[in-house]
């Protein structure tokens, strides 16, 4: 079965001061997977942690976290969180700071169908920190050991200029910017089917950040995989 796209979502921009963050996602198909990104910036460290992640009521997995602990002021973290077979229908989404008066916090939301239901994650999770002015974030591939899977990643900078995917990056599924110059961006992102097996990026291009942090999986999907089935789908 090929892994698709199902449906995007966000929480559009919280300038802080919050300990739950809700919103409404819209699951259809089967061998369903939704997969939940969220990026926070403050000063101090309990502020910007998420301590938890609902899917319809059900917890949510932390497939892997990224902290800058490198750049003063205020340092960027994201979390990036699965949660398997979730119900059909509309369900809410809800993340739980573990303080209140974080900065500021942005998540957003990409369900697949197709996805491998006992193992989902193709590989390791795999991201990183920086404090570079121009880079490009997420720099280390992922090694795919199934054929037709899908990458998945959340980025966030300390920059308000665009933030553009380059190479084989596939497709931003929604970005974020703050009404404080704090948020600044925030983007997840998904690119596939990834075939034949090997080395991907999910990677970004941004100018003048002090501070950076992204996280990536790889899914693979249930069964043999398939043929080529991406769709694009914008959320703004």
């Amino acid at each position: 079965m090929a892994i698709a796209v199902d449906a995007t979502s966000n929480s559009g921009v919280l300038d802080g001061n919050t300990t739950t963050i809700t919103w409404n996602h819209t699951f259809t198909g089967s061998n369903l997977v939704a997969y939940v990104g969220c990026g926070a910036r403050d000063a101090t460290a309990n502020n910007r942690t998420v301590s938890g992640v609902t899917v319809g009521g059900a917890a949510a997995t932390l497939v892997g976290v990224q902290q800058d602990n490198t750049t003063p002021g205020v340092p960027t973290k994201v979390s990036l969180w699965r949660r398997i077979a979730p119900a059909t229908g509309v369900q809410s989404i809800a993340v739980t700071m573990t303080a209140y008066n974080q900065t500021s916090v942005y998540c957003a939301a990409v369900s697949f169908t197709g996805v491998d239901q006992t193992t989902p994650e193709d590989a390791a999770a795999t991201g990183g920190t920086s404090n570079s002015a121009t880079s490009v974030g997420s720099s280390t591939p992922i090694t795919t050991v199934t054929d037709n899977a899908w990458l998945v990643g959340i980025l966030h900078i300390s920059d308000e200029n665009a933030l553009t995917q380059v190479g084989n990056a596939g497709t931003q599924v929604s970005a974020g910017t703050g009404t404080s110059a704090a948020l600044r961006r925030v983007g997840l992102s998904y690119n596939g089917p990834a075939t034949p097996t090997g080395s991907y990026y999910v990677s970004w291009s941004w100018l003048n950040a002090t501070s950076t942090a992204h996280e990536k999986t790889a899914i693979r999907p249930a069964g043999a995989g398939g043929a080529d089935n991406r769709r694009v789908i914008m959320v703004s």
